[in-house]
């Protein structure tokens, strides 16, 4: 990543580059090739420059995860990209977004949904509760079989191809089906000719093409749709963009269900008749990630030894929320007791406790059960 204007006002969590393995995705120091890839296609979800450009998602809250070796592509990539995605999950990511994908060392046989590494990961990631996006990839067309890369052949992947600014397929993008037949890519959005910031000029913006800008550009849509209702598990946000994209009575093996339409996304969810039709259900309870996360004296003289866990209840309920180590042991239990429906915040004081990952559970008699981390540091 390299200094852009665009990224001034990007609320970053973390950072680690799992390469060089430290905290610094910072690649000035680095030779000129390194960082190019990862500022145009984080200035396209989260870049703000009014007048200039605005990511979709320009006030979410990132983590950003170095992984990719520049000058070579090796196996070992995957295992970076795996890593990267664990320490996501561990800190609370909701939503990933992937410009990358691996073909090398597989066939395009492989791309069946279980056989790569990172498609295994990032499957095991969305069952998890995370939303993975992923570029579906810049390998064309092949009238005989797919050119997927992975992961963007996971059943839970959300694999995004790429179009023009006409609408009209990017000849470069990469089709399906996967190898065991199933639709691929996801959805499309525009990927050719794509607005990012330069990374040579700190202040300078280019024009850059491939589907690496069409996935940030959808993992976008997704956060926003996330941003009005943060209660939605990842099915339903893939359900909703899915049900009002483009082509979404059609889906083919060119572009899937089509072009995006977030705010035909938003419009659908908020449709409860809409969403009733498809057999979603939204949840009793939802518990959202704590913040600040990580919290603790190993932040910073000045950080807080706290930390706030924010749950809501659509109806009465009888509630526990307890916090747990790794070994399954209770340390804490926050709440127990009725509440009414509502929003609630609760502080939970870690002063007592050791540095690590401490696991926080919500539970209601009305069915709801969920579980997030969050990290202590000392």
């Amino acid at each position: 990543l390299n200094h852009h204007i665009a990224f001034d006002s990007l609320d970053v969590q973390a950072t680690y580059d799992f390469i060089h393995d430290d905290e610094s995705v910072d690649d000035s120091e680095f030779n000129a090739t390194e960082g190019t890839h990862g500022t145009k296609t984080l200035s396209t979800i989260g870049g703000y420059v009014p007048g200039e450009l605005i990511g979709p998602a320009f006030k979410a809250t990132y983590l950003l995860a170095k992984t990719e070796v520049d000058a070579t592509e090796t196996p070992v990539e995957e295992d970076y990209w795996v890593a990267g995605l664990e320490w996501a999950d561990s800190l609370g990511a909701d939503l990933v977004s992937s410009s990358l994908g691996y073909i090398d060392w597989y066939s395009w046989e492989d791309m069946d949904g279980e056989t790569a590494v990172t498609t295994v990961a990032a499957d095991q990631a969305v069952h998890n509760g995370m939303l993975v996006f992923n570029s579906a990839g810049n390998e064309g067309n092949n009238d005989s079989h797919n050119t997927l890369i992975a992961p963007a052949d996971g059943d839970s992947v959300m694999a995004i191809a790429a179009v023009t600014s006409s609408g009209e397929r990017s000849s470069f993008s990469s089709v399906g089906p996967s190898a065991d037949g199933r639709t691929k890519p996801d959805l499309a959005a525009m990927g050719s000719s794509v607005y990012t910031a330069s990374s040579s000029d700190s202040t300078g913006f280019v024009y850059s093409s491939g589907t690496s800008f069409s996935c940030p550009l959808s993992a976008g849509a997704a956060a926003l749709l996330l941003c009005a209702h943060p209660e939605l598990t990842p099915v339903e946000v893939q359900q909703a963009l899915k049900a009002t994209a483009s082509q979404a009575d059609a889906p083919d093996n060119l572009l899937g269900w089509g072009i995006i339409d977030a705010a035909a996304a938003l419009d659908y969810i908020d449709s409860v008749s809409g969403f009733a039709e498809k057999e979603i259900v939204p949840q009793s309870a939802y518990l959202a990630q704590n913040y600040p996360n990580p919290f603790g004296r190993g932040q910073g003289a000045k950080a807080p030894r706290s930390t706030v866990i924010p749950f809501q209840l659509r109806i009465p309920a009888q509630v526990e929320l307890a916090v747990f180590n790794t070994l399954g042991q209770r340390v804490k239990t926050l709440v127990l007791g009725a509440r009414p429906a509502g929003s609630y915040r609760v502080t939970f004081d870690a002063a007592d406790l050791a540095s690590g990952i401490y696991i926080y559970r919500l539970t209601t008699d009305r069915g709801f059960s969920r579980v997030r981390k969050m990290i202590l540091l000392r």
